[in-house]
């Protein structure tokens, strides 16, 4: 009786780190309409590890603290952790649908979509 052995899940395993920031122009709930740089300024720092099992799905792993400031004072107003699933494809869109749980208690939902426009070696 010959044994087969199963691929490794491993094999490619690959992980990238990424820091970026955000500014959103304008928040709205069900109060009102803020717009940034007003009365404070808002910035978050999103940073995050992808965790690549293929060329075509990983894993993706994302922390935002969120920086507001105004009046002479600056904090961090919240906490985002952001996990999420990632299909890659081969025209450099990635779809990602991401979990979104804050400090302030609200959890959520959403997708997004990108497109690479540069990419080489060191980047």
């Amino acid at each position: 009786m010959e044994c087969q052995s199963q691929p490794d899940p491993f094999v490619h395993l690959k992980a990238v780190g990424y820091l970026s920031f955000i500014f959103p122009v304008v928040t709205i709930d069900k109060n009102n309409t803020v717009t940034n740089f007003t009365h404070s300024t808002t910035i978050g720092f999103p940073t995050g590890v992808n965790l690549l099992y293929s060329e075509s799905f990983g894993f993706s792993f994302e922390f935002t603290p969120i920086i507001r400031s105004g009046s002479g004072t600056s904090k961090v107003s919240n906490l985002l952790f952001h996990p999420g699933t990632m299909f890659r494809f081969k025209n450099g869109f990635t779809v990602i649908s991401r979990l979104a749980f804050e400090t302030s208690g609200t959890v959520w939902f959403h997708s997004c979509i990108q497109q690479s426009i540069s990419k080489n070696e060191g980047s």
